[in-house]
Order: C-alpha cells, then structure tokens, then sequence
C-alpha cells in the first residue's frame, strides 16, 4: 500500500510542520534559541517565496532551499539524545553544526559524498 503523498498547495501548508514542530513543549523548555531560529527561518521562508518572478528565482529557490535544510539539521540534532533521553549536542553546538552544514545538507541525504560534485538538479542550489 502506498503511503499517503504530501500535499503543499501553499505558503502556509508548507510552514505548518515547522512552525508546529518549534511550537512543541520540548524547543520550548529545552532549546529556546532553536526554537527561535527556526521560527526565524520560516518567517525568512515566507519572505522569499512571496518575492520569487522570473528574474529572481534561481537566486531565492538557492536561498529557500538553504533556509530548509538549516531547518531540517535544527529539528534533527535536538531529537538525537542519549540512552536517558537527553541531548547529546548542546543547544550551541546544534546551531552552529547547522549553520555550517546546511549546503551539504540535501547531498549527504541522498548518499552523495559532500566532495563530489551533486546532479544538476534545483534540489541540491543552496545559498
């Protein structure tokens, strides 16, 4: 049986999960500043999106997709915990591992090596 495919029809669908998911009571009490940034993140994601025309997209779709996958590492690296349940990174380090690692983000997700150059595919634009 096929799994239920998503469905984005707009700005707001496809913030939703992120801004629930920094809303949950575990960003909440245990990494603040995450929260924060993503929150950030989606606000910037809003911005973006509402001042792509064709001049600019390539340019905002690199942005965009920079802007998700620091998202994605943020939510990742605050559900890594140790045997008891708690984090092993720091909120500190989790924000800064993101900020670094976000162009890789989408290759290393794909299995490609970080060294190699990744297919010619709007996916893998980040800036």
């Amino acid at each position: 049986m096929l799994k239920q495919t998503l469905q984005i029809n707009n700005i707001d669908d496809y913030l939703y999960y992120f801004i629930e998911k920094a809303n949950e009571q575990s960003f909440e009490i245990r990494f603040p500043q995450v929260k924060e940034r993503i929150l950030q993140n989606c606000a910037e994601l809003k911005n973006r999106i509402a001042s792509i025309d064709g001049r600019n997209f390539f340019q905002h779709l690199a942005q965009i997709n920079g802007l998700e996958s620091e998202i994605w590492i943020l939510i990742e690296m605050c559900s890594i915990a140790d045997s008891e349940g708690a984090s092993i990174f720091s909120e500190e380090e989790i924000l800064t591992i993101a900020q670094n690692d976000f162009k890789t983000y989408l290759k290393e997700k794909c299995g490609i090596n970080i060294l190699n150059t990744p297919p010619h595919s709007l996916h893998f634009l980040t800036k």
